[in-house]
């Protein structure tokens, strides 16, 4: 849209998700995980579209194959012991892949429900990056693992 701003991957504007490819914690070639980093929830994951197209994009197959990956992640990420229930956001102004936000809300944490948690996320202080990044692991292995049950 011309009145729009121009996101990452659009118009020569340099995509910072295409120039780290060493960021990608999962593909499937037409779909990637990676991390949001800092990250003040137990998981924070973006699941994206490998090329430069939106949601208007998919066809049926590549929506259906959205809806089977989130109902897997969703699953993985709730399995973390620290985490509560699991945040889905999209917001499409950042970037020109389709991104959606997976954010593990920390269990118990009520400050922390509902759509604050986004909010706070951005103010407080960040999970131990370690801690943080073995949670990742064990969401990717058991959302791999989950296509071969």
């Amino acid at each position: 849209m011309a009145d729009e701003l121009v996101r990452e991957g659009e118009g020569g504007r340099p995509c910072k998700s295409c120039e780290n490819p060493d960021r990608v914690l999962w593909s499937n070639g037409r779909w990637k995980l990676t991390p949001i980093r800092p990250s003040a929830n137990p998981v924070g994951l973006f699941l994206e579209t490998v090329e430069h197209i939106d949601f208007e994009d998919f066809d049926d197959d590549m929506a259906a194959e959205y809806g089977v990956i989130t109902r897997h992640l969703e699953a993985a990420i709730r399995a973390v012991a620290s985490v509560g229930r699991v945040h889905i956001h999209r917001f499409a102004d950042g970037a020109a892949h389709f991104h959606v936000w997976f954010q593990g809300r920390p269990a118990r944490q009520l400050e922390l429900y509902g759509w604050g948690n986004n909010l706070w996320t951005q103010v407080l202080t960040p999970l131990d990056a370690d801690v943080v990044g073995a949670n990742h692991d064990q969401v990717i292995a058991a959302f791999v693992q989950s296509f071969d049950d």
